[in-house]
């Protein structure tokens, strides 16, 4: 009975070791339907082989009563299931979309303008020009027919009804018609500064035979006494200009065939010296023999005996310069233009300082009209000379 229960003990302990994986074993074994009943048939076959070498009484054991032999049950294997290839649909043949006409952009028909005007220049009195207080002046505008219709006999330029009249006519009869679309006209109106200081503007227009008036050209002056000391670079515009061709633009473009003048405040002499001085620098028309001059409005002479004063020569960089230099001067309500000086200039390193007594002259409080002359010694090209700060000053 000893042995039974000392082997059903061994059993017991059998088992657990069977399903038991202690660390550092062997790596566990899954414990399958075949391998646990095949344990258990070589432990009842130990029993057996006890109980025949003398054991006469056999205790049951309670794992040996109560277990019952699993069922083995065969895992089915997996039949390989043979892999079909599937049958290949090809792709719709690619039709493409049509090309993308783009509807035609809508084009405006512009409808011509009939009466249409565009300011090209100023041909003389740019805005702000000096004046004499009741100074007589025709101020000049450039003016292009960028219109459909052509302005004929019956169009005038009128008085645009902002600010003053300044002593003109209401209405002016249009210069040079007919004026076809894409020409250009020049239109001359007269005018009279105000008796007394101030800025003064005025606006003019065009009107068309039918009454549409059109277009705008502005004049503005700067009516003032003049002080003691004049200085006509200041005052360049003051001045109409005029060459063999007519009437030159103030200031005008530089190198124009014509002939050109302009104010600088750097200029650069034949020697090389560079001046910071307010400087008229002039060019006659470029044809032999050919001149330009520049016809300054009326100055109130001071009441002291007062001086012409200026430093003259050729510009730098023209050394074909060989020209005649001259100052007039004509007393306003008179016809007769005097000599205050005249000078031949040539392009030689040297440069004429000026300083002219005008008290013979007698202008003492008197209004006067001065000009300037250079006048070209045959070839005119290279006749680029200078007047540095020409004025009328007292000592």
């Amino acid at each position: 009975m000893k042995i039974l229960k000392r082997y059903a003990w061994i059993f017991g302990i059998a088992v657990l070791l069977v399903g038991c994986n202690f660390p550092g074993s062997q790596p566990a074994v899954i414990a399958t339907p075949n391998v646990v009943e095949t344990a258990a048939v070589l432990t009842v076959e130990a029993i057996r082989t006890q109980i025949a070498q003398g054991a006469t009484e056999v205790d049951q054991p309670t794992l040996a009563s109560t277990w019952t032999p699993p069922v083995e049950t065969e895992v089915p294997t997996a039949t390989p299931t043979e892999e079909v290839p599937a049958t290949s649909t090809p792709w719709p043949t690619y039709t493409p979309f049509p090309t993308y006409t783009p509807y035609p952009t809508a084009t405006a028909t512009a409808t011509a303008i009939c009466n249409q005007m565009q300011f090209v220049k100023d041909i003389t009195i740019p805005d702000s020009t000096w004046m004499r207080p009741k100074q007589t002046f025709t101020k000049i505008w450039e003016v292009k027919n960028t219109g459909s219709c052509t302005w004929d006999a019956g169009y005038s330029v009128v008085y645009g009804d902002e600010g003053g009249m300044l002593g003109a006519s209401a209405s002016t009869p249009l210069p040079s018609a007919p004026v076809r679309p894409g020409e250009t006209v020049r239109i001359a109106v007269a005018f009279t500064a105000p008796d007394s200081d101030g800025v003064y503007t005025s606006v003019w227009r065009l009107k068309s035979t039918n009454g549409e008036k059109f277009g705008r050209m502005t004049v503005k002056i700067e009516a003032d006494g003049n002080p003691d000391t004049f200085l006509f670079a200041d005052k360049l515009c003051s001045a109409e200009w005029r060459s063999g061709a007519g009437i030159i633009p103030c200031p005008s473009e530089k190198n124009h065939a014509n002939g050109y003048m302009f104010m600088t405040k750097e200029p650069k002499f034949e020697n090389g010296v560079v001046d910071d001085e307010p400087t008229i620098i002039m060019h006659p028309q470029k044809v032999n023999n050919g001149e330009l001059a520049g016809y300054f409005f009326a100055i109130k002479m001071p009441a002291n005996p007062a001086h012409f004063r200026t430093v003259i020569g050729c510009t730098y960089g023209h050394p074909g310069c060989d020209t005649y230099m001259a100052v007039f001067y004509r007393v306003e309500g008179t016809s007769t233009a005097y000599l205050v000086g005249d000078w031949d200039v040539k392009y030689d390193g040297n440069l004429t300082y000026i300083d002219v007594d005008l008290t013979s002259k007698g202008l003492e409080n008197k209004v006067v009209h001065f000009s300037f002359l250079v006048r070209a010694k045959g070839n005119a090209n290279d006749d680029e000379v200078f007047f540095l700060a020409p004025r009328i000053e007292v000592p």
